[in-house]
C-alpha cells in the first residue's frame, strides 16, 4: 500500500467519523424544546385523566340521580377533579410566562 493510498484511507476514515459526529449532533433535540414537549405531554395526560374523572361523575349522577350527593365515591371524585383543575391551570399560567 503506497503512502498516497494510506493518506486517502485516513482522510476517508476521518471524514466518516466527523460526518457521523455532525449527523448525531444535528439530530439532537434542544433541551428547552424537550422540556416543553415533556410539559405538554404531562398536561395532556392530566387532561385525559380529568376527562375520565368527569365522565365517571356524570355516570354516577345518571345512575343514582337521587342519592349521588352523599356517595363517598362521588365526593372523592369531585375532590380529585378540583385538584387536577388546579394542576392544569397552573401549567397554563406558567406557560405564558418566560
Amino acid at each position: 500500500m503506497s503512502n498516497l493510498q494510506k493518506f486517502l484511507a485516513i482522510i476517508l476514515a476521518l471524514g466518516a467519523i466527523f460526518g457521523a459526529v455532525w449527523r448525531f449532533d444535528s439530530c439532537k433535540v434542544a433541551k428547552a424544546e424537550f422540556k416543553a414537549y415533556v410539559a405538554d405531554t404531562d398536561v395532556f395526560k392530566l387532561e385525559t385523566y380529568r376527562r375520565a374523572l368527569q365522565q365517571r361523575i356524570w355516570d354516577i349522577k345518571r345512575e343514582f340521580p337521587n342519592t349521588y350527593q352523599n356517595m363517598r365515591e362521588y365526593l372523592n371524585l369531585l375532590d380529585e377533579l378540583r385538584a387536577l383543575d388546579v394542576k392544569i391551570s397552573a401549567h397554563y399560567q406558567k406557560k405564558g410566562k418566560p
